[in-house]
Order: structure tokens, then sequence, then C-alpha cells
């Protein structure tokens, strides 16, 4: 247990400093990103994660573009924006397959709950931030349901999740903006899909101390989408509590 933590506590400061390192340097992270494609042609990679590579380094070497060079950021906003919307329901399905249902209320919830309106979407400040203005519950509500999903679909590779889920929000918290979220976690998961491809099977990516098997129990996995349902409620709440205050305001009332 000790070797795990320590391993998870590594892993949780190299994404850290991943996040830091791309946001500082948007050079180095449009480098990264556009070196990496041939990534995608590594044969030991499975077919999932050929496409969940793809569907994320693609995107990520615009995103990247895009704080370099703010021409398309129209065009980025709508790519990222359907990206994280095919990858909740890419999940859901799994969660379908693998009994998880109500788990899939959460990622109802996190759709409904996305502001897509340009006014929440912008490339700003000194290092050319890559903005979205998401609630502030949002971040939340995304990593417990994304480590519900892979509680239950992948706890074999449940070490890996925990601390590559659990850094974008502890970098946007330590930052006090929780609107860097998701330029925290696109670098992070682009950073960790792009290692796992090269890696593929092979010892970096099969450490026994992250194979948590012993740690999967379907009653805990039942709670914990209980546990969700609940939150995603409350989120949904405050969402149309704040869609109300907001359309009063433009009326005037």
């Amino acid at each position: 247990m000790s070797n795990t933590l320590l391993l998870m506590l590594a892993f949780f400061a190299a994404f850290l400093l991943v996040a830091e390192l791309f946001r500082r340097y948007r050079l180095v992270g449009l480098t990264f990103f556009v070196l990496s494609l041939p990534a995608l042609l590594v044969p030991n990679a499975n077919l999932f994660m050929r496409i969940k590579t793809i569907s994320v380094l693609l995107p990520m070497c615009f995103l990247a573009y895009a704080r370099y060079k703010p021409r398309i950021e129209g065009f980025i906003y709508k790519l990222i924006y359907l990206v994280i919307v095919l990858n909740i329901i890419e999940a859901s399905v799994i969660d379908w397959q693998t009994g998880n249902v109500l788990n899939i209320v959460a990622a109802v919830g996190l759709i409904v709950c996305l502001p897509y309106s340009r006014k929440h979407w912008e490339i700003s400040g000194r290092h050319s931030d890559f903005v979205v203005r998401v609630p502030a519950y949002w971040p939340y509500l995304y990593t417990t349901w994304n480590l519900c999903f892979l509680y239950s679909a992948r706890i074999s590779t449940f070490g890996y999740a925990l601390p590559l889920l659990l850094a974008p929000v502890a970098y946007a918290l330590l930052l006090r903006r929780t609107d860097l979220y998701f330029q925290a976690r696109a670098y992070t998961f682009g950073f960790y899909l792009f290692v796992r491809t090269l890696a593929g099977d092979t010892p970096l990516m099969n450490l026994p101390a992250f194979d948590l098997t012993s740690w999967y129990s379907p009653d805990a996995a039942l709670a914990w989408s209980v546990a969700n349902v609940i939150f995603t409620g409350a989120c949904l709440y405050s969402y149309g509590a704040s869609r109300n205050k907001n359309k009063a305001i433009e009326q005037g009332v």
C-alpha cells in the first residue's frame, strides 16, 4: 500500500508539472503535441486506445496552436466541446454495458451543465490561457463521475486514474481558478495518452502496485453511483436556479 501511494504521488506531481509547464510555455506544449502525432501509428495500441488517442491528441494540437496563434479559437471551442461530449457519451455506453447504469445520470448532468455560449470560452491572460468558465461544481462532478466509471469498468488501471483525474482539480484549486480546469485536464490527459500509447503493454503501464482489483466491490460501485446521482441532482438544481436568475436579470425583473 505504501508503494502504491508513493507512486500515485509521483504521478500526481508529474501531471501538475506538465499542466504548469505547458501553460507557461505555449510553444513547448504545441511542439510536444505536434511531435506526438506519430504515436497514432504505433501498432501496439488496441482499437479503443487508438480511437481515444486520436480523439484527444488531434484536438490538443489545435488547442495548443490556438493558444500560440489565437486566430481559429471559434472552431477550437466547438471542437473541444464536441470531444468532451463524445467522450462522456463513450464512457456512458461502457457504463451501460457493465451495468453501472446509475452513473449515466451524472453523465447527462455533465452535458446539460457544460456551458456552450461563446461568452464562457476564451483565450486570454498573460499566458494566453484556454479559459472555460464552468460552474464551480462541474469539475468535481466530472471527476467523481469519471472515477466511478473507471472503478466499475477498469479497476485494473484505477491506480493510474486517481492521480490523472485528481491532478487537474488540485491544479485549479491551487490557482483558485476553476476556469483553468479544462486546460489542465486537456494537457495532463493528452500527455498520459501519448505515454500510454507509446509504452503499450510494458511494465510502465502495468505496474502491479496500480492494479487495484482487490479494491473492487459491487456494493461500493453501486453506492458511488447513487452518490453521484444525488450530487447531480444538486448540480442540476443549482444550474436551473442560476439560469432563472440570469433570465430575470436580463428581463430587468
